[in-house]
Formats: C-alpha cells, sequence, structure tokens
C-alpha cells in the first residue's frame, strides 16, 4: 500500500525528473550521481510516452532501426512499473509489428522481374514476437523469358513462355496487359528500363498459373489472341487449336496506308496473389508485321548489318580460359545453319596464339573461329593485328605502329580468308588516321564504319540510316557509316535474360524501320559489338534468328549494305565532317617508343636467319599487343614493361665467359675473348674491348678506338656468334703491371643495343721499355757510387799502412804524426 500511494502521488511543479530514472521499491526516485532526483509518481506514464515516441520514428525511419531502439527500453520499467504504461507500451509494440509486416510484405515489381529479392531484417532484430510465432515467408517470385514468337501477324496470337523461380504457382495468378504502339526509340529505351508510360489498351483477368500449359517444370506459356482493324481475331496459337488463355487484345491502328498497323507494343507479364498487387513484372515488345504477300507488307525493308568482333579480352597476354571459351561460344552463335548474312572481324593475334597452343580448347575454339570466317554468308573483315585506337596512334606519332598493325594482320590473315578496304574504328577517327589508313600498301581503307561520336553534320530528324562521304584529305574522299549507338549499348548491356535482350534489340531495329516505313530509297543501320565488349553469345544467337524472321528487316554484311544504300538517300546528309578528338588518350608513348627501337635493335643482330625472324616476329606481336584498344593505359603499361622482360630474356641468351687475362710478356699478346650463345641461330654485334691500361693493336676486322699518343686504348670488332662457345681474338699489351679491369660489350649491330656488358681482369706480369732503361740506368748509377767508394776506402787503407811518429828525425815540427800527444786523452 506505502509502495502504490507513493507511485500515485502527483509531482510537485519544478520538480526534474530523469528519463532514465526508474521508479524504486520505496517509491522514490534513484539518485543521478551526487544529484538526488525528486521522485516521478508519473514515471511509468512517461515511460510509455517515451515507448510511443520510439514508434513513431520507428515508423518514419523504416522500422528495423526503430525497432531496435524500443528493445532497448528497461525491462524493469515493463515488469515492474504499475499504472497506464504498461498498456501504451503494449499498443506501441502493436503498432510497430503492423509496421513491419506491412515492409515485409510489399509488392516487388521490376527488382523481382531481374530475381532480386526483398531487403531481410538485420541480424539479431527483434520482431515483436517470439520466432515460432511469425510464418516463414516463400521466396518472391522472378520471371525471365524463355521463348517468344518474333513478330505476330494477321490471324496470328502472341505467344511467349516464361520461366519462375520462387513462389508457389497454386497461390499466384498471371495477368497480360498490352499497351499502346510505341513511336520513337526514346520511349522504347524507357520501356527496356522497365518504364511504360503509354496507355493500357488491354488488361486481361487473372488467370490462375496452374491452368497454363506448362512445356518444363516451372515454365508457363503466354497465349495472347490479337483482334485487328481488319477484322481478323486469332483465337488460337499458330498451330493450335486451343483457345488463348488471354485476349483478345485490340491494336488500336488504322490501315489507311501501308505499316500502319504494323510496329512494337510492349506487353506486360506480372505475377502475383490473387487480388494482390503483383510481385514480379516482365516487360517485353509485341512487333506486330504484315509477311510477303501481304498488300501491307514492308515494300523497302530495313537493312540490318551486324557486325561481330571474334577477339579475347585481354589480348595483351594469352588469352584466359575465360575469354577462350567466351569465343567459341560467340563463333558459334554466328555461325547458324541458316547462313545468316553478317560480318565478323577475326583478331589476327587471337587466331595465331589458339594455333600455337596444345591445349584442346583452344583448338576447338578455333575451329570454331575458322568456321565462322569461311561461312559463305559471312564477310570477314581484314583489321589490325589487335584492335587499336588510330587515332590515339597517329596523334602520338606512332603512325608506323598503326602501319606495323595493318601489314601484320595482313601477314596473318590476309585475302582471300578476309576482305580489304573497310574499317571498323572502335574509338573515335579523326582526318590524319583516316588518311593514315587509306595510305595503308595492304590494306588502303575507302569505307569506314564510325562511331557517332565521330561525326559531326548529321541533321537526321529520325535515325541516321544511309551512308554519307567524309573528307580525309590527302587520303581523298572516303564512304562512311555511322555505327548505332543504342543498338551497340543494348547489345553491351549486362542482362541475366539473354533472350529478353535479343527480342528488345530486335523490337528496336523493327521500330527503325517503322520510323519510315514508306521510304522512298532503301535504308540501314549498322549494329557494331564493340571489340572486347562482354557480349551474351545467346543474346547474339537469338538475334541472328530473329533477323532472318523479321519481314521488315533484313540481315545483310557491310559490303552489301554499302552496295545497296545510296549516300545521302531520303533525303539524310550526304556529306559530314570528322571530329578530330585529340590526344593519346593514355597511350605510354615514350615506354612504346623505347621499346620499338629496343626491338629494331634486336632485329638487326638476329634477323638474318629464319629462325631469328620467327623469335623477332614472336616479340614483334608481343608489342603489338601492348597496344590494344581493350586495355587501359596502366595496363597497357604493365604489357609494355612485360615485353621489355621477354627482350631481356632474349639478350640473356648471349652471356661473356670470365676468367682472368694473364700478360707475361712485353710484347703484343692475342688474348681470346669467350662469348657464349644459346639462342639456337647466329647472332651479330660488335664487340668492344677497351682499358687505359692496354695497348691496342688493331688487326683483321678490328679498329682501333681512343687513340692517344702511345697507341689505341681499345677495338671494335664486328663478330658472329653462330656457336655456344665463340673466340674473338684481339691483340694488347699491358702499359704497366698488376691486376686491373677491361671493359667489354657487344652491341646490336644498329640501334646500340647491349646485348653482353661486362668486365674481365687482367694480370700483367711484364715490364715496358721505359721500365727497363730506368732499371739499367738505376743499376749503372748504383754501380758507379760503388766503385767511387770502393776506390776511397782502398785508398785511405793505403795510407795509413806507414805512419810517422812526431819528434822522430825527419819530422818537422808541428806536423800531426798521428798519435796523441802526452796528456791528450784517448778518443772514444
Amino acid at each position: 500500500m506505502e509502495r502504490t500511494r507513493a507511485s500515485t502521488t502527483p509531482a510537485r511543479r519544478g520538480d526534474w525528473t530523469h528519463p532514465g530514472a526508474l521508479p524504486a521499491a520505496s517509491g522514490s526516485a534513484r539518485p543521478l550521481g551526487r544529484r538526488r532526483i525528486a521522485r516521478a509518481p508519473d514515471g511509468p506514464t512517461v515511460v510509455g510516452l517515451f515507448a510511443v515516441a520510439i514508434a513513431v520514428a520507428a515508423l518514419l525511419s523504416g522500422g528495423p532501426v526503430a525497432t531496435t531502439a524500443a528493445s532497448r527500453l528497461p525491462a524493469r520499467a515493463t515488469t515492474r512499473s504499475t499504472g497506464t504504461q504498461p498498456a501504451a507500451h503494449r499498443a506501441a509494440a502493436h503498432h510497430l509489428s503492423a509496421h513491419r509486416a506491412s515492409v515485409h510484405h510489399a509488392p516487388v515489381h521490376q527488382l523481382a522481374a531481374h530475381g532480386a529479392a526483398p531487403p531481410a531484417p538485420p541480424a539479431g532484430t527483434h520482431t515483436g514476437g517470439p520466432a515460432a510465432a511469425v510464418p516463414a515467408s516463400s521466396p518472391q517470385p522472378a520471371l525471365r523469358l524463355v521463348h517468344q514468337v518474333w513478330t505476330v501477324g494477321p490471324s496470328q496470337a502472341f505467344t511467349a513462355t516464361v520461366a519462375m523461380s520462387g513462389g508457389r504457382a497454386d497461390q499466384l495468378t498471371m495477368t497480360v496487359s498490352v499497351f499502346s504502339r510505341l513511336h520513337t526509340r526514346t520511349a522504347l529505351s524507357q520501356t527496356l528500363s522497365g518504364t511504360v508510360r503509354g496507355a493500357v489498351r488491354f488488361r486481361s483477368d487473372p488467370v490462375p498459373l496452374a491452368s497454363l500449359p506448362t512445356a518444363k517444370t516451372g515454365q508457363y506459356q503466354v497465349d495472347l489472341a490479337l483482334q485487328t482493324p481488319d477484322g481478323t481475331t486469332s483465337s488460337a496459337t499458330s498451330g493450335d487449336t486451343a483457345p488463348a488463355a488471354f485476349g483478345p487484345a485490340t491494336l488500336h491502328c488504322t490501315l489507311d496506308q501501308p505499316g500502319t498497323c504494323g510496329g512494337v507494343y510492349p506487353v506486360e507479364i506480372q505475377v502475383g496473389p490473387a487480388g494482390e498487387a503483383a510481385s514480379a513484372t516482365l516487360v517485353t515488345e509485341l512487333v506486330y508485321t504484315y509477311p510477303a504477300g501481304n498488300p501491307y507488307h514492308a515494300t523497302s525493308p530495313l537493312r540490318v548489318a551486324l557486325v561481330v568482333p571474334l577477339t579475347t579480352a585481354g589480348s595483351a597476354g594469352t588469352p584466359p580460359a575465360g575469354s577462350v571459351a567466351q569465343l567459341e561460344q560467340l563463333a558459334r552463335a554466328v555461325t547458324s545453319p541458316a547462313s545468316v548474312p553478317l560480318t565478323v572481324v577475326p583478331e589476327p593475334a587471337a587466331l595465331g596464339a589458339l594455333g600455337r597452343s596444345p591445349s584442346v580448347l583452344d583448338r576447338q575454339a578455333l575451329a570454331a573461329m575458322d568456321a565462322a570466317i569461311s561461312d559463305p554468308a559471312h564477310q570477314a573483315l581484314l583489321q589490325s593485328y589487335v584492335p587499336v585506337d588510330a587515332t590515339a596512334l597517329v596523334n602520338a606519332g606512332l603512325t608506323e605502329e598503326l602501319a606495323d598493325q595493318v601489314s601484320r594482320a595482313c601477314r596473318e590473315l590476309g585475302p582471300p580468308k578476309t576482305t580489304i578496304g573497310t574499317w571498323v574504328a572502335g574509338a573515335a577517327l579523326d582526318d590524319a588516321a583516316a588518311a593514315a589508313l587509306s595510305a595503308s600498301t595492304c590494306n588502303p581503307v575507302r569505307r569506314l564504319v564510325l562511331p557517332a561520336s565521330s561525326v559531326t553534320g548529321g541533321g537526321c530528324t529520325i535515325t541516321c540510316t544511309t551512308p554519307f562521304t567524309v573528307d580525309a584529305g590527302q587520303g581523298g574522299p572516303l564512304t562512311a557509316m555511322e555505327a548505332d549507338s543504342q543498338l551497340a549499348s543494348e547489345i553491351t548491356a549486362p542482362t541475366p535474360d539473354p533472350v529478353l535482350q535479343a527480342h528488345q534489340l530486335l523490337a528496336d531495329l523493327s521500330l527503325t524501320y517503322f520510323e519510315a516505313p514508306g521510304s522512298a530509297q532503301a535504308r540501314g543501320v549498322v549494329l557494331a559489338v564493340p571489340p572486347g565488349a562482354a557480349v551474351s553469345p545467346g543474346a547474339i544467337a537469338d538475334l541472328v534468328g530473329g533477323l532472318a524472321a523479321d519481314p521488315a528487316l533484313t540481315p545483310v554484311t557491310l559490303a552489301q549494305l554499302f552496295a545497296q544504300v545510296p549516300v545521302g538517300a531520303n533525303g539524310q546528309p550526304a556529306t559530314r565532317r570528322l571530329i578530330a578528338p585529340g590526344g593519346t588518350h593514355g597511350l605510354p608513348v615514350r615506354a612504346l617508343q623505347a621499346a620499338r627501337s629496343q626491338l629494331t635493335a634486336y632485329t638487326s643482330a638476329v634477323g638474318s636467319t629464319p629462325a631469328g625472324q620467327q623469335a623477332v616476329t614472336q616479340l614483334a606481336g608481343d608489342l603489338l599487343r601492348t597496344e590494344s584498344i581493350d586495355l587501359r593505359p596502366v595496363e597497357q603499361l604493365h604489357a609494355v614493361t612485360a615485353f621489355e622482360r621477354s627482350l631481356g630474356a632474349e639478350l640473356g641468351r648471349v652471356t661473356l665467359s670470365g676468367g682472368v687475362i694473364r700478360l707475361t710478356s712485353s710484347s703484343v699478346l692475342r688474348v681470346p675473348i669467350a662469348l657464349g650463345s644459346t639462342t639456337g641461330f647466329p647472332v651479330a654485334g660488335t664487340l668492344t674491348v677497351s682499358s687505359d691500361k692496354l695497348l691496342f693493336t688493331p688487326g683483321g676486322q678490328c679498329q682501333g678506338i681512343d687513340r692517344g699518343p702511345a697507341g689505341f686504348s681499345g677495338v671494335s670488332c664486328p663478330v658472329v656468334l653462330s656457336k655456344v662457345t665463340n673466340a674473338v681474338y684481339v691483340s694488347m699489351r699491358a702499359r704497366i703491371g698488376g691486376d686491373f679491369r677491361v671493359a667489354v660489350t657487344l652491341d646490336t649491330p644498329a640501334g646500340g643495343l647491349a646485348m653482353v656488358h661486362g668486365q674481365l681482369t687482367v694480370r700483367s706480369l711484364s715490364t715496358s721499355v721505359e721500365a727497363v732503361v730506368l732499371s739499367v740506368a738505376a743499376g749503372a748509377v748504383l754501380l758507379a757510387w760503388w766503385a767511387r767508394t770502393g776506390w776511397r776506402t782502398r785508398r785511405r787503407a793505403r795510407h795509413g799502412r806507414h805512419p810517422r811518429s812526431a819528434g822522430s828525425p825527419g819530422t818537422p815540427a808541428g806536423v800531426n804524426t798521428g798519435e796523441p800527444s802526452p796528456g791528450t786523452p784517448a778518443p772514444a
């Protein structure tokens, strides 16, 4: 009773209570630090209001974070408090649980169509109840296109097969909607991204998924009956008597002119629970055309030139296994039994690498490339050794590199396998690069396929579909065609559904035709796959089949396109200009120039025999591969470094044998310089031997260098190393005795590239003429000194044998006789 009475006492005005203060058992507030907090009889109510505030924050911030915050409330506030707080807290928890349920079960549209799942709550997040009480939700369904008719004509139904992953078929229904016809390619690009802005012309009732025909487990057939203005209704699929499950859908069009009803109609396929929002959506296109013989048949179909490069990614080195498998699949995709006309651009570097490889997989890829090249319906185009940016090479002063690229391609893969005269530019092309290509001796370019960013002066109100003329300066006028950039972006877009991607490409091509279905002259577009792009072989294979099936499209090669579509047809511009992009686009110019100089010098040393030429060819291919447009600038620099290591390894096959050269005489000696070679072919060079302690005598083919007052301090000799061990004799003599070093260098005949650079030790035991003369003179002086000293000694000794005493008769007074006088101390 005391606790209850204390907890219900109203608080005095001015009392302040910390939100975290909890009522104690006695009803008084707990102290916070040293400060005593006043009693808060209504503390449970405050905590309940705080929980409600957290619930509101949860609704505004997204649920899981707010739920986590709510779970941090003190447990004692909900278990030991009395009053109105528990009810308010329970209401907030119920409100949070309802919000989480609404978020968890929100419908998924476009993300579900691509296999995306709704975001899951973070690990450890409070769910508002026991785990056993929450039912496990099934995975959200996702749709993928498996098959679809390419076009639909009169008396034909739209048929498609979709595969569904996730979800339960017995709980789902399908709805099919048809939107109004598209009129611009911009609207189509929005549709491809999943946004359909047109009016809904037809929407079916939900059909249970389990009632639809199934070809395989998880695959469902969609049959949509169509009704056209001429009164024709397709009530069944082609070749089937069963009625269509959806439709009939009326195409809102008129037949007052050819191709009026023909066009592209977005079709939306949705799957979801009955009576609820769709859980998965797939948007495709219905292409309505008229077959041959129909009055509204396309009299001048759109020419479509599909250009597929057969190249490997990362062509600066050995192609990785994944790249080779991709190349094989791509080559098989374009080689269809129907032999559809198209253009392939084989990479000579890839063909050479696969041909030299002993791998079975590489041989299979090579066979697939050969089949694609030799297909009579295909045009195999000769380009460069690897795909390059011609403009960047020319702007960097590497025009010779571009010429080497083309010349190497001609040697590796020339006519009759490939055709010349047409260049498909993977990057922007300027006048200088176009002139350089047109001046090629083995592949003089006369026709260009350019990116849209490479030309100006379009002036096309609709898609540019005719060739035009560009002036390449000294190269003269060239005929060019613009590669469609929108088609290129669609074919290179990553997709988990290659079948849908192929149908979207076909819809874009069909819409291009329907921009001007009654054109007086032929029209054409170029769908050029960028070199090195990661494209889906499945999408390419389906697209090739669709080009042959669409009556409004005609697949052609580039040669056929330039021959059939006149320049400036249908009033489009007949002359356009190239845009000069400028710059080198990050090319490692100095590294490439240095590497080319080294290779040229090495060629002068080993290129005289077929075996040496083969070694040079291999190194030259490595250097050309460093210029590939598939590589980023930093990767190109690394590739050049790898080339230099390979060249260094070849130079390392030529060695200088060490040892000590002994000179034992002052006369000239012929000393052998030993050089080793393990190249397997002759190596020519210039041997240089020099030392300031030696005098060299020219002879034979050796010429003296660094002439001084006493003679030459070095010789230079042309040599050819044709054996494993080779000896080159050099005539020399020592100036002085002792041990010293001799520099030995073997340079290439041209370019001055050092193949060998080392030193030898010379130990000289000989004496020179000057040393002998000085030694004789010194000996003569020494002998004279000895003779003079001996003569003086003998003379003194001779005078010392007959002394005369002082005071003896005959001795004059005062003459020193050599005897000590009395009183004089004897000398020590």
